[in-house]
């Protein structure tokens, strides 16, 4: 396909092992620096699916063969998820993602999805173009290099357990049906509502490595007398001095009981213990009860990501 000023777009299974090696690394220096988020195993996964020959990715190529923007996405409960797409040229990027629009619908996907850490002014309005519509979510932290596991903890609610561990699978994900009932947010995780699809989300916090390594020591469920999950805090590590919340949630009906608080400190006091200086997270931008309890526990805005869908093109 030609792109706007002789530029090329190709697949990118065609790219070269030393140049899409170059490509990730330049990638992967941004994430560390911006976000102290090593996004090494998701270059992995995207490498093996690439020399597999799999359709993962685009790179677009100016006249001299140089790369001047490139994605990498893979199907997704149904539908084409975009991992990464880097460029600093609104018109290529647009070019590129009408390229995307086009594979999806080879692949009978009816939905695109995004969550990107954007480098360039000219990710969004080229998304924006293509008929994405985009949810910044602010990327906070929270140091804790200085601070002893006794003043990270707080009490829980009277009557709430906090258990460290994994939770059972099935209660998880009908927690999380529970508590995202009805909010716009759900569709970042699970675009149908299904409990599979909050199952399946699990899994790849488990699992996966796109969240980073699950730490099951700073996880947490918060259950009541009768061993009722209430909520739970799902911690991974994104470097070996990072924790990540990759999910807080708590049951509607046991709201304003203090047990996402006491979630967060129990987490942090066990990252602490893990050796990680720093807690990560991401929320909504328009969520203002998750932020304000963020703000209140001492977490800070550092980046901006972007989540987004479309409506596949072409596909009935």
């Amino acid at each position: 396909m030609t792109a706007p000023g002789s530029v090329t777009i190709s697949g990118w299974q065609e790219a070269s092992v030393a140049e899409t090696a170059s490509l990730y690394e330049a990638e992967r220096a941004r994430w560390i620096g911006g976000l102290a988020w090593d996004p090494r195993p998701q270059f992995s996964a995207a490498e093996a699916a690439r020399t597999a020959g799999l359709d993962s990715g685009l790179v677009a190529r100016d006249a001299t063969g140089a790369p001047r923007a490139w994605a990498i996405y893979g199907k997704r409960d149904g539908g084409l998820h975009i991992g990464m797409l880097a460029g600093g040229d609104r018109a290529i990027l647009e070019a590129l993602l009408r390229e995307v629009f086009l594979r999806a619908a080879a692949a009978r996907c009816s939905r695109l999805s995004c969550f990107l850490y954007p480098g360039s002014d000219a990710v969004a309005p080229a998304l924006e173009a293509q008929g994405f519509s985009l949810q910044p979510h602010l990327y906070l932290r929270k140091e804790i290099a200085g601070l002893s596991p006794d003043a990270a903890a707080a009490e829980p609610a009277p009557g709430i357990l906090l258990r460290a561990g994994g939770v059972e699978a099935d209660k998880a994900a009908r927690l999380l049906a529970r508590a995202y009932a009805g909010t716009p947010m759900a569709a970042r995780f699970a675009p149908r509502a299904t409990l599979e699809e909050w199952t399946a989300w699990l899994q790849q916090v488990r699992h996966g490595v796109a969240c980073g390594e699950f730490a099951p020591a700073a996880s947490f469920a918060a259950e009541d007398h009768r061993g009722q999950l209430l909520g739970m805090i799902l911690t991974t590590r994104l470097a070996p001095s990072v924790a990540h919340v990759a999910q807080l949630a708590v049951d509607p009906e046991a709201r304003r009981r203090n047990i996402a608080r006491g979630l967060l400190a129990a987490a942090s006091t066990a990252a602490f213990s893990l050796g990680c200086s720093a807690v990560t997270l991401l929320v909504a931008g328009d969520n203002r009860p998750a932020l304000d309890l963020y703000f209140g526990r001492g977490f800070r805005p550092v980046a901006t990501m972007l989540y987004g869908f479309a409506k596949g093109k072409g596909v009935r």
